[in-house]
């Protein structure tokens, strides 16, 4: 990676976090990105993991925040969906890790 690790962890980080809640990513659009970027697989996995660490960690602090207002129950389903996406691109990722000839038959995912 050219950049600094940091830097690329919040580039990652933004392209997992966005505004629309829908039940599955858009993995091709992040595919693609990753591709583009000439990020490499491994190194991807692992600041994957710690993203989701520190997604669920912020989801489960704004779990247990009492009196809740509507914004915040708003942030809170923003993070739960940020988890659900951080997950399934963990999936789709270490699956290519374990398996790089896979990625063809993982294609229905992008």
């Amino acid at each position: 990676m050219q950049e600094d690790w940091q830097a690329v962890k919040v580039r990652v980080k933004s392209k997992i976090c966005i505004i629309r809640m829908i039940p599955n990513y858009p993995m091709g659009a992040f595919a693609e990105w990753v591709t583009a970027q000439n990020l490499e697989i491994a190194p991807l996995v692992d600041m994957l993991d710690i993203i989701q660490l520190d997604l669920d960690a912020d989801e489960a602090a704004l779990r247990h925040t009492k009196n809740k207002t509507p914004s915040q129950l708003r942030l809170h389903a923003l993070y739960g969906y940020w988890c659900l996406y951080c997950s399934q691109i963990r999936a789709y990722y270490k699956a290519i890790l374990r398996d790089p000839h896979c990625k063809r038959r993982l294609s229905f995912l992008l």
